[in-house]
């Protein structure tokens, strides 16, 4: 007997075939048998239709230290996909690959989580100060830079005390990777075995000596310096400092390996809950609630802008230091 023919057991198919065969029918009745399948079966035209109305939706954010955000954004509802995305979920992932514009669109969600929530921490702990950290080698390796910082950090707390931060990685054109961290500004000076020392000067033996013999340096640009060398912007606080280093969140994602850490932060810090609301398209415009979304934030305005191709509008305010 040709054993080719035996190993297919007389079917037609290899033992791979065999098993995803078998894969997609234990699937296929395990969306027979989810609770949901039968809302989408007893989903009506009329009830789609309904459900499928485009509707405004506005969430704010006070974070109670000065700093307040509006995003509004248009929503047509989908709830067959909604549906059918729950199930999946449910049913663990699938056997067939993403394709690359699924790949696409996945890797921009989760871009566009990763800055929101950098934006947020950086709010939640009002950051006033920009630090960088680099190499004199051109240091590729990602999981030793990621043991840097974080030796970093345990040294810099047993200094500091109490410290709060928000590290992303930048990989420059040359391949080597540095380290921004948005925090507080150090003082002038700080304890060193009985005197104090310039702030700096700790915060660069610190480092080095965790890069030992790969070199390395620290630099701090903070409130009413400036940062970003070359750009010639001026730091403005927390929020102008969320937007710089998300946008490096936002690269490292585009550049770097999948499943990856994109960024690190420190542990429990309180963030507010926003105020989400929801309209009906036919009961309110999008100009109505730019226009109350502008007498939330107050007066100082840090930034705002509208995105007409996904009907998204942002605005910001900080009032958490005083004028003058």
């Amino acid at each position: 007997m040709d054993k080719s023919v035996e190993g297919r057991g007389g079917s037609g198919y290899g033992s791979e075939d065999g098993d995803r065969l078998a894969w997609l029918e234990a699937r296929r009745k395990a969306r027979l048998e989810h609770p949901l399948c039968a809302a989408l079966w007893s989903a009506t035209s009329e009830s789609l239709q309904a459900s499928e109305r485009p509707r405004l939706r506005m969430k704010t954010t006070d974070f109670n230290n000065g700093h307040k955000e509006v995003v509004i954004w248009t929503e047509t509802p989908k709830p067959l996909a909604t549906l059918e995305r729950a199930i999946d979920r449910d049913l663990g992932p699938s056997l067939d690959p993403l394709t690359p514009e699924q790949k696409a669109i996945n890797v921009e969600r989760a871009v566009r989580r990763a800055k929101q929530g950098v934006r947020k921490l950086a709010k939640a702990m009002i950051v006033n100060s920009l630090w960088t950290l680099t190499y004199r080698d051109n240091e590729q390796d990602r999981a030793q830079v990621m043991r840097d910082l974080r030796a970093f950090r345990d040294r810099t707390r047993a200094v500091l005390g109490e410290w709060k931060y928000i590290a992303v990685l930048e990989r420059q054109e040359r391949g080597a990777y540095h380290i921004h961290l948005a925090t507080h500004a150090l003082p002038t000076r700080l304890a060193s075995g009985g005197v104090k020392v310039k702030s700096w000067d700790v915060m660069r033996a610190i480092w080095r000596s965790v890069t030992g013999e790969r070199g390395g340096n620290f630099d701090e640009a903070k409130r009413s310096k400036r940062w970003s060398p070359g750009q010639h912007k001026p730091v403005r606080g927390a929020g102008a400092i969320a937007r710089y280093i998300a946008g490096y969140v936002a690269k490292d994602m585009h550049e770097s390996p999948e499943n990856k850490k994109r960024y690190s932060h420190t542990l429990g810090v309180d963030m507010p809950a926003p105020l989400k609301e929801a309209w009906e398209a036919d009961e309110v415009t999008m100009l109505e609630l730019m226009q109350l979304a502008f007498s939330r934030v107050g007066q100082r305005i840090t930034s705002a802008w509208f995105d007409a191709e996904r009907g998204l509008f942002f605005v910001e305010s900080d009032d958490s230091v005083p004028v003058g």
